[in-house]
């Protein structure tokens, strides 16, 4: 298997991946780390649960 490398995330591709599939763990196993912004993590709970992807966001602890 490759090494793994870590990788900073923006807003759109998490928003994709939690339309695609309903959640984020298909990343977990493909990067070390997986890096989310302060204003990243905020842009997708902006209001609160409500928002689209912002429960499966908050459900990734891992990130």
């Amino acid at each position: 298997m490759p090494e793994r490398h870590p990788i900073v995330c923006n807003t759109t591709p998490l928003l994709a991946i939690i339309a695609a599939v309903g959640n984020l763990d298909v990343i977990r196993p493909l990067y070390s780390r997986v890096f989310v912004p302060r204003e990243v993590a905020d842009e997708l709970l902006i209001f609160n649960l409500t928002r689209f992807g912002a429960q499966e966001f908050q459900a990734a602890s891992w990130i």
